[in-house]
């Protein structure tokens, strides 16, 4: 049965279609190549994305992220000790089964009350050496404790648990070559290694995932999220990323067609299927625009600069209430090198012009000043507070520049308004800390600990200004405590060591003395 029966005559209607013609488009296949989009849909400019899939939705996550877009997935790290790279990347799902398994799990944990049941959660958990357990659904296999596997798995289903409120869902296809595990049924997220499973790498398994399986993982994926989500919107795109290696037996070209044709034919029978569901063409503007410049020296990762002129693309057909910002993915595109002239200048005139507009100006700024003098980005900074004086991103660039000038009072001034915002960095949290510490607002450092304890207890100066503020109560033996936790995340970190040996001493001379 055809996926789609079209009568000859609108098969011959040129009018229902004018990009038909390859010969017509070939002046579009010059430079960039970007295909036409016919948009099903349009993304709001307050939706909630949540995005899932390779190694390609964090770079589109992190593009959104600029525009001001709330990205939940963002909100997710773990320690550098667990995952060393991109802040988020450890959520990276290569394979339609990995998708799947994750929007399974927790919607199982929705259905079961919203609430987080660890017993669902041990579905990725095996057991490896001196007690410690691998979560295989996690890219990296880095292996923590039972107790820290179930701590993660919860915060990452804080995480998960908005794909079932959000206006849309973002999902990347990445990879057909799948390690499964035949004694548990699941598949996991990376080939297996003799390091972390020792012996037992006889339990895994290749699988060269089919056509028909990989559409049911696909499709199975969003009926899912639709059932408690109906009205989600869902974009698919498949990854233009080539494979690392393959292990079939084909040449690794070879693999990386076959494996990125079957996704791509996945995604047309997806869009086809399901209502609300377009597929979005960044693997065709990758692989089709001829030219190595778009690709990093390793020619298998996109440059930064052209991830940035795909999001530009996306933006322009699904969030047109975005267009005024486009000037932030020129800028953040550049990745930390300084933009051209003319992008600077355009984005000086927009931060002059966005008198109304404080969320944009704030956001320049960040991107600015990682090149940028701060003599020249002050002004604005500074008059886009007389205008808003209470906005929290305003206020918080400005008192992270206090603090580094040593201004302890002023800089408290302003990000005592900055933290108003829950999602003000964590940095600029700890250092509102340090001013309050500095001025000896007690009160106010506790207060604020209360939050970072629970927001960022795998931050080592969490602990280090809990123990400082114990140390100005009096209470030795929290403070001593405090130190302790700062120096089981980093043993090395100098200030812990100096705290903690002082505090130690002082502790045994008042035990010998009494």
């Amino acid at each position: 049965m055809p996926s789609k029966a079209i009568s000859y005559d609108d098969a011959l209607n040129t009018a229902r279609n004018r990009t038909a013609s390859w010969q017509h488009s070939l002046k579009r296949l010059d430079g960039l190549v970007f295909p036409e989009l016919a948009p099903s849909f349009q993304f709001g400019a307050k939706d909630s994305l949540f995005t899932i899939g390779s190694c390609f939705a964090r770079n589109i996550e992190e593009k959104l992220d600029v525009l001001g877009y709330d990205i939940p997935v963002l909100r997710f790290s773990v320690p550098k000790t667990e995952w060393k790279n991109r802040a988020n990347g450890i959520l990276n799902k290569f394979t339609p089964p990995a998708i799947w398994q994750e929007i399974d799990w927790a919607a199982s944990q929705f259905e079961n009350g919203d609430t987080f049941d660890p017993a669902l959660a041990m579905r990725f958990a095996i057991r490896v050496d001196e007690g410690m357990v691998v979560d295989t659904n996690l890219q990296g296999f880095t292996p923590v404790t039972e107790a820290r596997f179930l701590e993660r798995r919860a915060e990452l289903y804080d995480v998960f648990r908005t794909m079932f409120t959000a206006e849309g869902l973002i999902i990347t296809l990445g990879l057909i070559e799948a390690w499964y595990d035949k004694e548990t049924g699941v598949y996991i997220q990376q080939m297996p290694d003799k390091r972390t499973f020792g012996d037992t790498l006889g339990r895994f398994e290749l699988h060269v995932l089919s056509f028909e399986e990989s559409r049911k993982f696909i499709e199975d994926s969003i009926a899912r999220v639709r059932a408690l989500n109906p009205d989600v919107k869902v974009m698919i795109t498949t990854s233009p990323v080539p494979l690392g290696r393959t292990f079939a037996s084909h040449d690794v070209i070879l693999a990386t067609t076959h494996g990125k044709s079957l996704l791509r034919t996945v995604c047309a029978d997806v869009t086809a299927k399901f209502d609300r569901v377009d597929y979005f063409p960044s693997y065709e503007a990758a692989t089709i625009t001829k030219t190595w410049d778009i690709w990093q020296e390793d020619k298998r990762h996109v440059s930064d600069e052209f991830v940035g002129q795909i999001v530009r693309n996306l933006i322009a057909g699904y969030f047109p209430e975005s267009a005024r910002d486009s000037i932030l993915m020129h800028v953040h595109s550049r990745h930390g090198t300084r933009p051209s002239d003319e992008v600077l200048q355009d984005a000086y005139r927009q931060i002059e012009a966005a008198t109304d507009n404080p969320d944009l100006v704030a956001r320049l700024v960040t991107l600015l000043q990682e090149t940028e003098d701060r003599a020249d980005l002050e002004p604005a900074i500074d008059r886009a507070l007389a205008a808003h004086p209470a906005h929290p991103a305003l206020n918080g660039i400005k008192g992270q520049w206090l603090f580094g000038d040593k201004n302890t009072p002023a800089a408290e001034r302003h990000l005592k308004l900055a933290v108003q915002d829950p999602e003000t960095p964590v940095e600029m949290k700890l250092n509102y800390v340090r001013c309050l510490l500095a001025s000896n607002d007690l009160a106010g450092a506790e207060n604020m600990l209360a939050i970072l304890t629970v927001e960022a207890p795998h931050r080592i100066y969490t602990h280090v200004l809990l123990g400082r503020l114990r140390m100005a109560q009096k209470r030795d033996e929290e403070a001593l405590a405090a130190f302790a936790a700062a120096l089981a995340i980093a043993p090395n970190n100098p200030v812990a060591l100096k705290r903690h040996a002082e505090i130690q001493e002082r502790l045994a001379r008042r035990a010998s003395a009494g």
